[in-house]
């Protein structure tokens, strides 16, 4: 029992303590008083119930054959009760109260009718999620009641819990599901857009490895992962519990590699050592081309309602992948790319970011010389600015013509660039930005051998002017100026953002 509240209240959206209502249901379950002490004197005689009394006096223990006899038999009782369409008051409680009460106060109360705006569904998302957990805290205790706690634990305590949670689930899904719907359109809206932009986008600028990348003979027959498109997008329309939508992510999985595997056989007669990274590209294709209906809604009902036990299993890596996913597709920016053309996420320019600062503060401490570095933010706004300037001056932004050369031209920047040189270079370096020195050396004031002079003005030359005409080399007065390269170009605003987060990384020590 404690079990089951700590699984309602850490699936919960609001996280509130006093969110359940432990007796909601006392009125309800009262009336099936009778029907329930029917069932369970019922039960009590049946061929299960007498196995379990026979194996434990004979042998004080249950083996695991008869165990597995008893489960199955509790299984198809289970089923059995809680599957069937109520035709009339019998003396059936699981029934009655699953179909006959729960389904039919909760589709009346949370009817679509009076849910019409996201503000409407956020207030009675809690209310109705709280219902159904309250509910099915009761139906599992009058469960554990009917079937006993000798079949309870043969059974399974969390496999019932489960069992009755998705059968329930499975009854009330439509009704709440449309909560979801209307809590989350915003964000299904920008999904569902997003993906819609991007999917004209190929494998290769996601960043697919070439041996993933079906050729044109291969999908002339039929692409290997259309399977995979097909069935990820039935996730959110055909299935109404999260272990059954969790079982498609599941098999999508399986089917992934399925097809990688035959594309590489394909292309290279054999297959190769993968990781997660190398196959996470090809789940970003095959989830943008899906074009998930309601993906964000799909992605919050199974956060909720996602077992305990999914989350150390295949079920729950999956889920992570599918996660990874909603966490990236809105990070992608068609215009933002690497120097080969891949499509790069904004999170990976603040990583590399993070990771050549704390690179720079560690050697600077071993070395016990700590840079001011603050300053170098303004060098990005810099960059952005110059951007939108040049870009502003061309058609639709089109940054075909824009210079790619930067001069920097501020003198604090210049003293400290000439100071920090090798730090600015490296932070830079992270974004795409090359730093330039150019040496500039102004004409000599001194005369030297390399002077064409006339042997008269060379008689009224001092001996200072003397000597230096006689040198190999001059000294000379050196100027240093500095030009930032833009390697490729991002939109002005990632420039700015990435200015916010140097800030922040540098004002954290």
């Amino acid at each position: 029992m404690t079990e089951l509240r700590h699984f309602h209240m850490s699936n919960s959206n609001t996280g509130k303590e006093d969110l359940v209502t432990q007796r909601k249901w006392d009125g309800l379950f009262a009336s099936f008083t009778d029907a329930i002490n029917y069932e369970k004197r019922n039960l009590q005689i049946a061929q299960f119930q007498n196995l379990l009394k026979k194996k434990k006096a004979q042998e004080d223990s249950v083996s695991p054959m008869s165990r597995v006899k008893i489960q199955d038999t509790l299984q198809t009782y289970l089923t059995d009760a809680m599957s069937r369409k109520l035709t009339k008051i019998t003396y059936d409680n699981l029934t009655q109260i699953n179909n006959f009460k729960i389904c039919k106060s909760f589709n009346w109360k949370y009817h679509q009718s009076d849910i019409q705006s996201t503000a409407s569904a956020k207030y009675h998302i809690p209310h109705a999620l709280d219902d159904f957990h309250s509910f099915v805290i009761f139906l599992f205790e009058k469960t554990c009641f009917i079937i006993g706690a000798d079949a309870t634990v043969l059974f399974g305590h969390k496999k019932l819990l489960y069992e009755l949670k998705d059968h329930v689930l499975s009854r009330i899904y439509n009704a709440l599901f449309t909560i979801y719907k209307f809590c989350y359109q915003e964000q299904d809206n920008m999904y569902k857009f997003k993906t819609l932009a991007l999917s004209t986008i190929s494998m290769r600028e996601l960043g697919v490895k070439e041996g993933f990348i079906p050729t044109d003979e291969i999908v002339l027959f039929e692409n290997p992962y259309d399977q995979c498109i097909k069935k990820l997008r039935e996730i959110s329309t055909e299935y109404t519990t999260a272990h059954q939508k969790l079982d498609v992510l599941v098999q999508v999985g399986k089917e992934l590699i399925t097809a990688i595997d035959f594309i590489e056989e394909k292309k290279r007669g054999k297959i190769s050592d993968r990781g997660a990274d190398d196959t996470l590209p090809v789940y970003l294709y095959v989830f943008i081309q899906a074009q998930i209906p309601n993906v964000y809604s799909t992605f919050k009902f199974l956060l909720d309602f996602m077992d305990e036990k999914a989350q150390t299993t295949e079920q729950g890596y999956r889920f992570s992948v599918f996660e990874n996913a909603i966490q990236y597709i809105p990070m992608i920016d068609s215009s933002i790319r690497d120097t080969n053309g891949i499509l790069v996420p904004t999170f990976v320019l603040e990583d590399r970011l993070e990771s050549c600062v704390k690179k720079i503060r560690k050697e600077s401490r071993e070395a016990g010389d700590v840079p001011r570095l603050l300053w170098m933010s303004s060098l990005f706004i810099v960059v952005g600015s110059t951007l939108s300037e040049q870009s502003q001056t061309h058609t639709c932004g089109n940054t075909t013509g824009i210079s790619n050369v930067i001069p920097i031209t501020h003198k604090q920047h210049k003293e400290l660039l000439n100071r920090y040189h090798k730090h600015a270079e490296r932070i830079l370096k992270c974004i795409s930005l090359q730093l330039e020195v150019q040496e500039l050396s102004p004409l000599p004031t001194t005369p030297t051998a390399e002077t064409p002079v006339s042997p008269r003005e060379q008689e009224d030359w001092t001996p200072l002017q003397k000597k230096m005409s006689n040198a190999d080399s001059t000294p000379r007065m050196v100027t240093k100026q500095f030009v930032i390269i833009v390697e490729q170009v991002y939109p002005s605003h990632i420039y700015f953002k990435l200015a916010r987060k140097l800030e922040e990384l540098l004002e954290e020590n």
